[in-house]
């Protein structure tokens, strides 16, 4: 709770640094500050991870997001428990090779270390551990045997790894698809009975060019059976949905199809959380053609009461017809770790991890490259190398979410009726 603290204390004294100047400026000049509009109407140019460090950032887009458009419902836990500590990340594929890769994750570790996080309760992983199928299993064996030996306390943690759509669905000692609660975990000597849970949606049952409509509506259906029943125990725990793809549109869902069906993954998500389920989507996936670069690229994040852009409920046969819905859950990438390509100018491109701090009855979550803490989500710019701003009409967020974040258990938002019969 200290280093979260310390974290959270620099990025609000810089809040009430930048709100005086802001303040003291004359009428008619121009101060950015996070990605506001300037006062000539113009927006300026958006900055990146790599020029804006999260004490630089404000939050000016932020604080408003989540604490003044939710209430807040169930008991909390007790704030005597010790944290629980994760870490994530995705996308393990180094175009040179594993070695390469895995000096890449070590220098985005060493900094989660140097914040104080060495000794971590559990790591989750969202798929891909090489460039092409072959070489996956080398891939996850070389990802997981390091994890552990740069992270002890993962010997005998929780560990929760995905297969992606460069990956065999039959590695030995990926986590089985559906429920992976800690408890029930087998490798996971420390028991955090009831602290979270998880639920594992593999690439194979979600697949990136969604050609089996009928596999996503399974997952869908599974995941209810899962979150009925923790809604039936009273769950006021924090839920981690990890997944390889994401359940947002973009100019990928529009050209090839990706995230058509996410719709039965989304509704369910959504009603539990009316119902007041605390969830978190993790994903991976995106990090090539500037797919996600209208979304925040390589660092992204959503807040309850955010807009995320899905399926359009009224033509769900159709792949290029997207609607917006109000996020009732919280959303991020767990990090990517191989490469990002740079595709439009000024799109995020760092690579990173994020930390998961569970203490009490909040939820701390904080991004990492390998120079330190950085922002949660970037600015987005237009994927004009696939004429996104001539095709497509949902628009860029161009908004920073500075690092931590924290997300208070038991926060409601007020979301549609329907979701109450999502299917």
């Amino acid at each position: 709770m200290k280093k979260s603290l310390a974290l959270i204390g620099a990025a609000l004294l810089t809040v009430l640094v930048l709100t005086l100047f802001n303040c003291c400026a004359g009428e008619g000049e121009s101060v950015y500050i996070g990605s506001t509009v300037l006062t000539d109407g113009s927006s300026p140019e958006p900055a990146k991870n790599s020029d804006i460090s999260a004490a630089d950032s404000d939050g000016s887009d932020i604080t408003e997001t989540a604490e003044e458009r939710v209430t807040l419902v169930g008991a909390a836990p007790s704030p005597d428990e010790e944290p629980v500590i994760i870490i994530a990340g995705s996308d393990f594929q180094n175009p040179e090779s594993h070695t390469k890769g895995l000096l890449q994750v070590k220098a985005i570790t060493d900094r989660i270390r140097d914040a104080g996080y060495d000794t971590p309760d559990a790591f989750f992983f969202c798929g891909d551990y090489t460039g092409d199928f072959e070489g996956s299993r080398d891939g996850f064996n070389a990802l997981n045997t390091y994890i552990r030996a740069w992270f002890p306390s993962l010997k005998t943690g929780h560990m929760v790894m995905l297969q992606g759509n460069h990956d065999f669905i039959d590695i030995d000692g990926l986590s089985p698809a559906g429920s992976n609660d800690p408890h029930t975990a087998p490798n996971n000597k420390r028991a955090d009975e009831g602290r979270y849970g998880v639920f594992v949606i593999h690439e194979a049952d979600y697949d990136w060019y969604n050609d089996e409509r009928e596999r996503t509506e399974a997952v869908g259906k599974r995941l209810r059976e899962y979150l009925d029943a923790k809604l039936a125990e009273g769950f006021t725990r924090p839920i981690f949905i990890l997944s390889h793809l994401q359940l947002h549109c973009s100019m990928r869902t529009y050209l090839q199809g990706d995230g058509q069906w996410g719709y039965y993954i989304f509704d369910e998500l959504q009603r539990a959380s009316k119902a007041g389920l605390n969830i978190f989507f993790i994903f991976g996936h995106n990090h090539n053609n500037g797919w996600d670069d209208y979304l925040g690229g390589s660092s992204i994040y959503l807040g309850k009461g955010d807009t995320i852009w899905v399926s359009h409920r009224d033509s769900r046969d159709e792949n290029n017809l997207f609607a917006p819905e109000t996020l009732g859950f919280t959303y991020f990438n767990a990090g990517y770790t191989g490469y990002y390509t740079l595709c439009n100018p000024r799109a995020e491109t760092t690579l990173t991890m994020t930390v998961i701090e569970i203490d009490g009855g909040e939820v701390i979550i904080s991004r990492y490259s390998g120079d330190g803490v950085v922002n949660l989500k970037a600015p987005g710019v237009a994927n004009d190398y696939h004429n996104e701003s001539k095709l497509v009409d949902y628009g860029i967020d161009d908004r920073i979410y500075i690092s931590p974040q924290v997300v208070r258990l038991g926060q409601l938002i007020t979301l549609p009726a329907d979701l109450d019969k999502a299917a």
